[in-house]
């Protein structure tokens, strides 16, 4: 393949401005073949090829796996010109044809989109159903342990584009794929915008339903809440953290949690905001910023296990724990992870940056095993620059790592002396 024809077929796939949706690389291999790699948010696996021979492109489709390939060919059954095994023929082009570039990416953008419609098979050991519990219905998506495992990991989701798409695209997605867990996916669609699991117009029905639901998948296992873990990032790391402060002896696994709400949805999601809150004024916000703070210090579950994965660079959260450093300490095994990296600058970096350490973690937290980290841990010793294009962070990660354990020991350290006088300890 020629330098000309590269450069002509890198200007005909300007992937980034007509197929974005789930690109995860294009790259040359051996100067043949242009591929673009793709995952659905139902987590199918496909890719792009385009072959070049002589003066002909020949454009193609294959999956990356044998349950990808099922939906692959079933959505490109209509636009395929042969398929054979994993990979589908879509269209010859010539490339001294004036149409080049819709010639190829037509073909590309029918089936990008027939796949990102198709619905995903799942494995016979998945089930979709629902619990009710004073009227409120809990829709959720389950897939059976592995072998003898015990452990239930409840999963709750962030903010999604479309409300039924869940996180480590659900279970039958690669990511918990060796969790050796029950998964159950827990959806928030409560109302027409999120609600956070917690309910609508300051009411937590939803919540108490959640919190009844997991009660409920425990008894049906025949196992305690000890066996329970609670886990979600952003949205649904919020949702983790006020369902599992009501379940005594479960374990809670956040990463990057809103603590305070309201202020995170202010001038971003602001339907959630008034979903979940009744309006979007000042006062509302006000109100939605203590519920998670407030479930904290109210939590009925002060000795299970938490686990919230942050960096100084995650305002909300990492801010929010030192200021409502008196809730958290109640929580007698909470264990802060703070990402001290120029990568972790913001909430979706961090998010990023932490999401396999959660993976990881939650695969060790479905053998059984509760890892004591107890107290603030950072990822290096050195401050945080700040990324390219983004403000900067405030302040050097060792510092204010320092400053929130101090918070937290003083804290303790008094409601330990109130607790032992026999005194009531106020929450700050």
């Amino acid at each position: 393949m020629t330098d000309d024809v590269l450069a002509r077929l890198r200007s005909a796939l300007d992937i980034g401005g007509e197929i974005p949706d789930g690109l995860s690389k294009v790259w040359i291999y051996r100067g043949r073949i242009l591929a673009a790699d793709y995952r659905s948010p139902k987590g199918v696996a496909f890719a792009f090829d385009i072959t070049v021979e002589g003066s002909t492109a020949h454009v193609a489709v294959a999956a990356r796996d044998e349950r990808s390939g099922e939906v692959v060919r079933a959505a490109c059954e209509g636009i395929a010109r042969s398929t054979t095994g994993k990979k589908v023929a879509l269209a010859s082009v010539d490339l001294d044809a004036a149409d080049v570039s819709e010639g190829i990416l037509g073909p590309m953008r029918r089936a990008h989109q027939a796949i990102f419609a198709a619905a995903a098979p799942r494995s016979s050991s998945v089930e979709e159903s629902t619990w009710t519990h004073e009227g409120v219905a809990v829709n959720y998506v389950r897939r059976a342990p592995k072998e003898d495992c015990d452990q239930i990991l409840v999963v709750f989701t962030s903010i999604r584009t479309v409300a039924t798409d869940l996180d480590f695209d659900g279970p039958d997605g690669t990511y918990l794929a060796s969790n050796r867990a029950e998964l159950v996916f827990v959806h928030d669609d409560h109302d027409q915008a999120f609600c956070y699991y917690y309910g609508t117009g300051r009411d937590d029905q939803v919540a108490r339903a959640v919190t009844a639901f997991v009660r409920h998948l425990a008894a049906q296992r025949g196992v305690g809440l000890e066996q329970v873990v609670l886990a979600g990032m952003s949205k649904g790391g919020a949702a983790a953290l006020i369902i599992g402060a009501r379940l005594p002896g479960a374990t809670v696994v956040s990463l990057v949690p809103q603590l305070a709400i309201g202020t995170y949805l202010l001038g971003r999601t602001e339907p959630f905001l008034e979903t979940i809150a009744g309006s979007r004024d000042g006062e509302a916000v006000a109100w939605l910023d203590e519920v998670v703070p407030r479930a904290l210090a109210d939590a009925t579950n002060r000795d299970g296990c938490y686990y919230v994965l942050t960096s100084p660079g995650d305002d909300n959260c990492f801010d929010g724990l030192a200021q409502h450093a008196g809730a958290v300490a109640r929580l007698r095994h909470l264990s802060v992870l703070a990402a001290g990296s120029a990568r972790a600058s913001d909430h979706f970096s961090t998010l990023k940056y932490l999401l396999p350490t959660m993976i990881s973690l939650l695969g060790v937290l479905a053998t059984g095993v509760r890892p004591d980290l107890t107290g603030v841990s950072t990822t290096t010793a050195r401050g945080m620059a700040p990324a390219h294009g983004r403000r900067p962070v405030r302040g050097p990660a060792p510092v204010r790592a320092v400053q929130l354990r101090r918070a937290l020991r003083e804290v303790r350290a008094s409601l330990a002396a109130a607790e032992a006088a026999g005194e009531p300890a106020g929450i700050r």
